[in-house]
Formats: structure tokens, C-alpha cells, sequence
């Protein structure tokens, strides 16, 4: 299957857009195909198109499912999953962030809770830091909002 050169591009860059991101390139790579080739494929099928080893696409599919960003379907009468990418792929990113930061403040009041009086300033930061992801998960739940009512 031949990728056009501006199909290419984006894949490419998408590659880049995760690497920046602390995350592997590949992953990008195949997030970028999937949004441009809408039908499901194989990781054979990616393995080939990408020229990337199919254990790679197997470990970064998993990582993009975890993301909730692709899904695995079964295409009738073949054995192999096929990989597409998942509906609401974008709004469950920032599902999973908010369920992530939400488990994070409660580490992070537990920790308050018990750090000594005399620690003020470690107690402080940690009221800082709750204080930040507080607002960080209302902004995200805004934009949730935002997108479901576009």
C-alpha cells in the first residue's frame, strides 16, 4: 500500500509531535496513519506501510489502546485483530488525563494529611500542587464540554 508524499508528511510529523512528548515516535507514526487511513489494518499490514518491525507496532498499538486512541476489531472470517482508530479517540485522552490527575491529588492530599506542621513549606508546595491539579482537571473537564457541544 503506497502512502502519497502529504500523507507521509503527516505521518511523519505526527512521529515528531509524540517523540517531543516523551513518547515513542513510532506510536505517532501509527496514530497519523490510522486518522488518514480510516479502515481497520493488521500490524502486518502497519509493520509494511510504516517499514517498522511488527513487534514494534505491536507494543505501540497496545500503548495507543491503553491511550484509548486506537481500538482492535475483528474483521469477519480472520483470526488477526486489525487496528483502527478508536471513535472519541481524542476526548478519551483527555478522560484517561483526568482520571490519571485525579488519583495523583488524592496522592497528593493523603501526603498533606501527613506531613508535620512544622514542614510548612513542604505542606505548602504540596497545597500547590493540589491546588494546580484542581484546576487543571476543571479546565480539561471544560474542554470536554466544549467538544461534546461543537
Amino acid at each position: 500500500m503506497k502512502i502519497d508524499k502529504d500523507s507521509q508528511e503527516f505521518i511523519e510529523s505526527m512521529g515528531l509531535v509524540f517523540q517531543d512528548d516523551g513518547l515513542p515516535r513510532i506510536a505517532g507514526r501509527i496514530l497519523g496513519f490510522l486518522t488518514i487511513r480510516t479502515e481497520p489494518h493488521s500490524l502486518q499490514e502497519l509493520a509494511d506501510c510504516l517499514e517498522v518491525s511488527r513487534g514494534s507496532i505491536s507494543t505501540n498499538t497496545r500503548l495507543l489502546e491503553q491511550f484509548g486512541l486506537v481500538e482492535r476489531v475483528a474483521k469477519s472470517g480472520d483470526r488477526q485483530g486489525f487496528y483502527q482508530l478508536a471513535p472519541d479517540a481524542f476526548p478519551n485522552v483527555l478522560h484517561g488525563g483526568i482520571q490519571r490527575m485525579m488519583k495523583a491529588r488524592q496522592i497528593i492530599l493523603k501526603a498533606s494529611e501527613r506531613i508535620p506542621k512544622k514542614s510548612a513549606l513542604a505542606k505548602k508546595n504540596l497545597e500547590d500542587m493540589a491546588r494546580f491539579y484542581d484546576i487543571t482537571i476543571d479546565g480539561m473537564d471544560a474542554i470536554l464540554k466544549k467538544y461534546a457541544g461543537s
